[in-house]
């Protein structure tokens, strides 16, 4: 078995997900996370390396099954990119992780907090979860992106995706 952490944000769970927790065997198609995402996210690709994302919404992923063994939401402080326009993006460096037992179905996205500079708010843009794996076929390369350690010619490719908005499907914006 090898431990692997995932990524499951929190639009994916609030669509199509199902809840889980700490102990839980789960199976879930999962997909590469590319290393364009991990700058917008703002993960450390030394410290991330192989960091996968649940994907329930392209076909051709292959799938991951594990114990879970730690869930820890995701809270990312964003700024208004100008003021007036309801338009947020990651602030750098303002990213915390918080342990819990469970993955929760609904995620917050929390108020603009009004005050000098542009106006911030903190939400919870899904958990990263720390899964004890017993089946995960190699990882599928992604848009032609640096290839992840994991990564194996033998599965097929994925149609290409457009360039995603984080921001889509967040209720409140």
């Amino acid at each position: 078995m090898v431990l692997r952490r995932a990524l499951y944000e929190s639009w994916q769970m609030e669509c199509c997900g199902r809840t889980f927790s700490v102990g839980d065997e789960v199976t879930w198609q999962v997909m590469p996370m590319e290393s364009d995402d991990m700058r917008t996210w703002g993960w450390d690709e030394e410290e991330y390396a192989g960091l996968l994302r649940v994907e329930h919404h392209s076909d051709g992923w292959p799938t991951a099954t594990g114990r879970v063994r730690a869930i820890h939401l995701v809270h990312q402080e964003y700024a208004e990119t100008a003021p007036g326009s309801r338009s947020f993006t990651p602030v750098p460096g303002r990213r915390t992780l918080e342990p819990v037992d469970s993955c929760p179905k609904w995620f917050g996205c929390g108020e603009p907090a009004d005050g000098p500079g542009p106006r911030r708010r903190r939400n919870t843009d899904g958990v990263l979860v720390t899964l004890d794996v017993t089946d995960l076929p190699e990882a599928v390369p992604g848009r032609g992106h640096r290839r992840q350690p994991s990564v194996t010619s033998a599965m097929p490719a994925a149609p290409p995706r457009e360039p995603r908005d984080r921001r889509r499907g967040r209720r409140g914006q």
